[in-house]
């Protein structure tokens, strides 16, 4: 066999290999990105169902800008005050709503049947997101 011959066989050969290495390197990105997409899902659903239910009432509570009447341990130590702490950490709400009170230890405490605990603090963006989140990974469940 003439050697251009045998040339232009392995060129062509060479030409057919690297279409296929670059099909089989598409493919297999396409199906990494599927699973990694997959799991990303599958994180997203775990922290928004990994508040507790009465936590999240709360939360969903006070981002309707009528929360009502409240009663806040004095201590801070249970109930809604470290509820409250919870979610100031979280940046899901801030102490926006008075001047008076900037952090949960200003807080009124005790019984508060006549006052609205969203006089005194409002759902961040980020909190409306992860309420946003949470009802979604429960309807998808």
């Amino acid at each position: 066999m003439d050697t251009p011959i045998i040339v232009a066989l392995f060129g062509l050969g060479g030409s057919v290999i690297a279409v296929a290495g670059s099909i089989a390197v598409a493919f297999l990105n396409h199906h990494l990105q599927t699973r990694v997409k997959g799991q990303e899902d599958r994180i997203a659903k775990l922290y928004a169902l990994s508040m507790s239910e009465d936590a999240f009432y709360q939360l969903k509570k006070l981002a309707t800008g009528a929360f009502g009447a409240f009663w806040i341990d004095p201590e801070l130590r249970v109930g809604l005050a470290t509820e409250l702490n919870y979610f100031k950490i979280l940046g899901y709400i801030k102490f926006d709503q008075n001047p008076r009170v900037v952090d949960i230890r200003d807080l009124p405490k005790g019984d508060h049947p006549n006052d609205d605990l969203s006089n005194y603090i409002s759902v961040t963006p980020q909190g409306r997101a992860f309420i946003a989140l949470r009802e979604q990974a429960v309807r998808d469940t």
